[in-house]
């Protein structure tokens, strides 16, 4: 999630700036791998203790390279950034994921396109390799029960069996999380990637998007509540900023493209 700051502001640096990425990267590895050796990891502990670094370790690469996106593209455009502030939540899987703050906007709609969208492709691009070393190493067998993104049955016909993510699949549960966080921020909504990809491509047709998406989200909520959580969320942190209107170039078409698919095949209705 993409957090702008007041682009007028001079730039601070606080020495809370030096030492608190750090440190909230270093709490948010020890709360994944804690909380999946305690809630998710089956088995002796020596097993459990691996399996936790597992996760913890193709969980953090995924999250890092969706941060990592944002960063290049930011850095392309000349945007001053901070760095992603991780949040270690020791519940679920051990991490709310991380926070930017920009301390400046995109000079055009491209450049806010590029730091919207290169983040959750990016992300999505890790959850693959992550899903691919998991069905290489045969995870993926049990019987699952959380929702599937489009991409597992997808990797279920091409493997010739079906893939269900279970317990004692580290691995495979990491690309599951990395599929979800894609999906999830791609919303056209609110301070999401996809709220500020839609700025970007249709400035007029931010307030109609936002209401379709939440008319959407109230729908599925019938069936998973969690979805009305989202909705506060994204509604509270208020919308993408607008930047100086300029003209698409054309592989704006083809990166919203590339965004759409890693939507749809990312994106779960009903998580578990």
């Amino acid at each position: 999630m993409l957090r702008p700051e007041n682009p007028l502001a001079p730039p601070k640096v606080h020495l809370t700036q030096r030492w608190l990425p750090a440190l909230a990267l270093a709490l948010t590895v020890v709360s994944v791998w804690a909380t999946y050796v305690a809630r998710w990891s089956e088995g002796g502990w020596s097993d459990r203790f691996l399996a936790g670094f597992q996760f913890a370790g193709a969980l953090m690469f995924i999250l890092m390279a969706h941060e990592g996106g944002h960063l290049f593209a930011a850095k392309r455009h000349r945007v001053e950034v901070g760095w992603p502030i991780f949040i270690p939540f020791p519940w679920w899987v051990g991490t709310l994921g991380a926070v930017i703050g920009w301390r400046g906007l995109p000079r055009s709609r491209m450049g806010l396109l590029e730091v919207a969208l290169f983040g959750p492709i990016w992300g999505a691009v890790a959850s693959v390799l992550v899903l691919l070393a998991a069905l290489a190493m045969g995870e993926g067998t049990g019987d699952g029960l959380l929702g599937q993104p489009l991409i597992l049955k997808l990797a279920g016909l091409l493997s010739g069996r079906a893939v269900a993510v279970g317990e004692g699949d580290p691995l495979l549960f990491a690309s599951w999380v990395g599929f979800l966080v894609t999906g999830l921020n791609l919303l056209p909504i609110g301070q999401l990637d996809g709220g500020h990809a839609a700025r970007a491509l249709w400035p007029k047709a931010v307030m109609p998007l936002r209401w379709a998406t939440l008319v959407a989200i109230a729908v599925l909520g019938w069936w998973w509540p969690i979805w009305y959580l989202w909705a506060l969320i994204a509604i509270f942190t208020g919308e993408a900023p607008q930047v100086r209107f300029s003209p698409l170039p054309p592989e704006a078409a083809a990166l919203a493209i590339l965004g759409g698919v890693c939507w749809m095949l990312s994106f779960i209705p009903m998580p578990w």
